[in-house]
């Protein structure tokens, strides 16, 4: 799964670098449920992290967004995914809320919810992947 996340500020669009993207399937639930500390924007992605594990473990991915705006991340089944994405870089318009939908179904695998966005812009969508590679269309904050 490839993607680009991008923050637009002054009329110009810019690499959101840091943002975090978060795969996950849907039918699994991480158990116990991860530190969300460790998966917020700009915390290191590290294969040791036993958080980030958690995510690898249920059999869904993540990454941060690199210098030139994109991520990619490795899943093994093709299947129904939540895709979380963080912006590092954009923070959430005063008005904009978490839904009572988007915390339920991110309360399935992240808790507090609240604390994992923070005040920080963010993406929840589904995606249902069917072959080998899928390119998500480009994520703008």
């Amino acid at each position: 799964v490839i993607g680009q996340v991008n923050v637009r500020s002054n009329n110009q669009t810019r690499p959101d670098i840091g943002a975090m993207v978060i795969l996950v399937p849907k039918e699994r639930r991480p158990d116990p449920r991860p530190d969300v500390a460790q998966l917020r924007p700009g915390v290191e992605v590290d294969t040791t992290n036993r958080d980030q594990q958690v995510i690898r473990e249920i059999g869904g991915d993540m990454a941060a967004v690199s210098d030139s705006g994109e991520f990619e991340l490795t899943v093994t089944s093709p299947r129904d995914y939540y895709l979380l994405v963080i912006s590092k870089n954009r923070r959430r318009n005063e008005n904009a809320s978490i839904s009572k939908e988007e915390r339920a179904d991110m309360g399935q695998y992240f808790l507090p919810v609240e604390q994992l966005v923070a005040d920080r812009a963010f993406e929840w969508r589904e995606l249902r992947l069917t072959g080998s590679s899928y390119e998500v269309d480009t994520i703008q904050f």
